[in-house]
């Protein structure tokens, strides 16, 4: 017998982080409620790399949903790379190497699963090899127009300090005008391709701050880069952006460490699924051995 909790004698993850509206379960579709509950179910170790998840009529049974729906629901789970499909075999769960970490569910469904704190890290320094650069070659290369649509963007946010998406909006538009004001076009086009997943990113850093304060935080740390922008100094751009993102760290490693390890203080939330405001199944429902 298989279960979608957590296996007994492993340690459990921590409680579910909550994310903003825009992450809210009840805001999703139909299958983007079962794919992220599937993924949660992986994630949180109901399921191994090799085990197949239910057929497709046990999960229609259990989250009371049409076919059309569950078979969306497995074509996303496909798509991020957790599970491979195949007729008459099921869908097969894959291993964390075939993963697609930078599809903005899987971060999601893994920040609400408390599964998130090493992929967040590695987007830090992953931004931290992008921005911190770049930013030294800004230093050298802002003329007054760029400077001005900087500061268009830094008043943007301090204006938008009560509007989280509005501010995260214009925080990456920040961002991605000084790395265009670094030179390198693939580092720009890099930036694109990573943007959904850099807004998640920094939705869950924000999550994890008292609001506006942490925004407010945040508009100081821009403050900084522009200024050594402004003053033309490519070490004190690089030290701002450094800064800036370690302060991140720090915020999301606070957060994390009042989380108790052993998960105290959590346990399933109540989802709706198809309209219907109650227990996920998902977190209740024991699946037979060999249901394919």
């Amino acid at each position: 017998m298989s279960d979608l909790r957590a296996p007994a004698g492993r340690r459990r993850p921590r409680p579910a982080r909550v994310l903003g509206p825009t992450s809210a379960v009840h805001a999703r579709p139909l299958a983007a409620q079962v794919a992220h509950e599937l993924m949660s179910a992986i994630l949180q170790g109901a399921f191994k790399p090799g085990d197949t998840i239910p057929s497709e009529e046990a999960l229609c049974e259990r989250f009371d949903v049409s076919r059309p729906v569950v078979r969306e629901a497995v074509k996303t789970l496909a798509n991020v790379g957790m599970v491979r499909t195949r007729q008459g075999q099921g869908s097969v769960v894959l291993t964390e190497e075939h993963w697609n970490e930078l599809a903005p569910e899987l971060l999601v469904a893994r920040c609400e699963t408390g599964t998130a704190d090493e992929v967040l890290a590695e987007v830090i320094e992953l931004r931290g090899v992008l921005e911190a650069r770049a930013a030294e070659a800004a230093a050298r290369r802002a003329g007054p127009v760029d400077l001005e649509r900087l500061h268009t963007h830094l008043l943007a946010m301090k204006t938008m300090a009560n509007d989280r998406e509005q501010y995260l909006f214009y925080d990456l538009q920040f961002h991605r005008e000084v790395l265009r004001l670094g030179g390198n076009r693939m580092v720009v086009k890099l930036f694109d391709l990573l943007e959904p997943m850099l807004l998640s990113a920094r939705r869950v850093a924000l999550d994890h701050q008292e609001l506006p304060q942490g925004m407010l935080l945040g508009i100081d740390e821009h403050e900084e880069i522009f200024n050594a922008l402004a003053h033309h100094s490519p070490k004190g751009a690089r030290k701002a952006v450094e800064h800036h993102l370690s302060r991140i760290r720090h915020r999301v490693d606070a957060f994390g460490s009042a989380v108790p390890e052993d998960g105290s203080g959590g346990g399933p939330v109540a989802r709706p699924v198809n309209g219907k405001h109650r227990r996920s199944k998902a977190t209740q429902v024991r699946v037979p051995a060999g249901d394919g």
